[in-house]
Parts: structure tokens; sequence; C-alpha cells
């Protein structure tokens, strides 16, 4: 393993994976749309399956790399100067109901990953890392969320029934309740609450969990019911200091907003970037599709319309510029396009570049 990737991230837009004779190897995506191949080893060796961005950290799952005799299952790498740190732990494949694998509080310093049955929390505020294991004694782990304070609440199912517990960063579990839950959930950015949410094929509730400035929480609290389920999984959509979007079925509901009143949102997306949801795809013709979403109306604004293209992947800036790789229906090309301020730019991706696999926007 390298010391530094030797990556300049203040000129890097994006990280890619791509397969080159059946290798996966790490690309970046520099200010110019150009890709460049970055090696993880001195010799080369490694083989990246996943990456995750984070405000002050990318993490990389790996097989194949070793440092000091410890097997990395992952990498991380320090935006600010690009040093690599060995990580034995690697966050598990997405869950069914989407909660996100790797999480961060406001400090951006401490991650919590999910090792399916148990959650890794790094401490990366030295270049000593400090990983803890939370176990959770037999319980099945359902979700998770982390709050700015860096405490971890945990919906845990065992015997037939739940549990909720918080685990700040040293001391002690807290209880919270026993009932059954559906998801949790952090709450508003830079907030110590958390919410949590319950789904059943005739009701939906939504409690609010107050973070308290001692470090306890207050009993759920309810805060929005609906005689419907809207629960299908436990995904965040948006979140900032006055909004909390979630992924319900076949629509959004908007837990938190300024008027303090929860509501169902039914607009198509496939992320929240910066204030705005972005969605694409192809039409009924088969052309390429980008459209915005601004709140707080969420009127559609497009951003592509009827554009000659397939899209393979895409991924949305904070600033709002997207990237995507598609192929162009005309004549079967690979290209990569961007869209920045409005404006379209394409460039064809040789044959000899590799497979993009992963494409993620740095941010």
């Amino acid at each position: 393993m390298k010391a530094n990737l030797g990556i300049d991230f203040s000129n890097v837009r994006g990280l890619a994976l791509g397969t080159s004779s059946g290798k996966q190897q790490l690309l970046t995506l520099d200010s110019s749309d150009q890709f460049h191949p970055v090696d993880l080893t001195t010799t080369g060796s490694g083989n990246p399956s996943a990456v995750y961005d984070t405000p002050r950290f990318v993490l990389v799952a790996v097989s194949g790399v070793t440092y000091k005799e410890q097997t990395c299952e992952s990498l991380l790498v320090r935006k600010a100067d690009s040093a690599q740190f060995c990580v034995p732990v690697a966050p598990s494949s997405s869950r069914s109901n989407n909660t996100a694998p790797v999480q961060w509080g406001s400090s951006g310093d401490i991650l919590t990953l999910d090792g399916r049955s148990e959650l890794h929390r790094i401490d990366a505020r030295t270049d000593s890392l400090q990983l803890t294991t939370l176990r959770f004694d037999g319980a099945e782990l359902m979700s998770f969320a982390m709050n700015a304070a860096d405490d971890v609440m945990v919906n845990l199912r065992q015997d037939n029934g739940s549990i909720v517990r918080v685990y700040p960063p040293s001391g002690a579990p807290l209880f919270i309740t026993a009932r059954n839950e559906t998801c949790v959930f952090p709450g508003l950015a830079g907030s110590r609450d958390f919410y949590l949410g319950l789904g059943w094929s005739d009701r939906t509730t939504v409690e609010h969990v107050e973070g308290r400035a001692d470090g306890t929480y207050s009993e759920p609290r309810n805060v929005w019911s609906s005689g419907a389920s809207v629960w299908n999984d436990c995904g965040i959509v948006y979140r900032d200091q006055s909004r909390l979007l979630v992924l319900a079925a076949l629509s959004l509901l908007e837990v938190v907003n300024p008027s303090g009143t929860p509501r169902v949102l039914s607009v198509p997306m496939k992320v929240a970037r910066g204030g705005s949801l972005f969605n694409w795809g192809q039409d009924a013709e088969g052309l390429a599709f980008v459209t915005r979403y601004d709140l707080p109306e969420l009127e559609p604004v497009p951003l592509l319309t009827a554009a000659p293209y397939r899209f393979g992947k895409v991924d949305v800036s904070l600033t709002g510029e997207v990237s995507f790789i598609a192929t162009r229906l005309s004549d079967g090309v690979r290209v990569l396009g961007t869209l920045r301020g409005g404006k379209l730019t394409v460039s064809e991706l040789t044959q000899s570049q590799p497979d993009i696999v992963t494409l993620v926007r740095i941010n």
C-alpha cells in the first residue's frame, strides 16, 4: 500500500472504477473530463470494488492489498493531503432497505461502516486510526443512523421483538424504545436528534427523538401519522439545517420542513444534491433525459431532453454538475458527458479505455 495516493483532490471532479482485461482499477476524473488510472500500491496490485465519498475522506473497498502484514479490506484516503490508511474492515453490500452503508457526523472525522451483523466505527481524527466494533449479542441489525454528535442509533430485532438504542462514541449504550420500528433516521444537519419510522399495511407513524445537550435523549414523540403504509426502505434522500426527506413507497416523505408539517411528495428522482433532486433515464422514445427539481416548490427544470444516448453510470456533484457514461445511439460509441451550467459537453471514450462500472462525483 502506498502511504500517499498522490491525488490532488482540488483538481479531481470524480472517481471511477473501470474494468480492463478482467481487472478493476481506480480512475480519477480530472477538471478536463479525462480519466487517469491510479495505482493503489507501489507494485500496482489491489482490486478496488466500491468507492464511498464523504466530506473529508474517500473510502475504497479493496482486495489484494496488505500493509505491514495486515490485510486491508478498505483504503481510507484523506482529501486534504491524499494520505492513505489501511482499514481491516469494509462496508457490507447495500441493504435491501437502502440504509446508507457508510455514515458520518458533523466533523466528518468519525465514520460508521455497516458490517451487516455489526457496525465498525473509524476514528480518523489523527494519523493513528482507531477502530471500534459494535456487536449486538445475536440481535439482527435492521438499520442504523448517525447524528451530528457522532452518536449511532440502531434498530435491532431479536426474539420476534425490536429494540432501539443509541451508542455514543464512548460510554454505555442508551435505551430508547422497545416498540417495533421500521427505520431510524438522523435529524437535521448539525442536530443531535433522530427520527423513528414505523410502517404497517394500514398505517405509518413518524416519531421524533430529541438529542439533549447533556447527551441524553427524550422519549419518542409522534409528529406524523398516516392511514396507510408509506415505508418500503430506510433511505435518506436529502437533509440540511431545515429539511429531512426520506424514501417512501412510490413517493418521498418530507419528515421535517420549515412549515413543521410533514408532507408526502410524488417526485421521481435518483439523487439529491445541493438543495435539488435529480432524475434521469430514457423517455418513451428511448432517448436520454435529465430533470432537476429545486426545493421547496419542486417544479421540474429540464436539463437534457431527447438526447441520442443510452445512459450507463450517472452521478451529480453538490453544485449540480451531471456526469454520465453513455452509449451514443447513432454509432454505439461510448462517451463521457457533462452537464454544466445548462451546457452539455461530450467526449468519446476510446476502445482501449476501461469499461466504467462505477462513477462517483467527488465533493
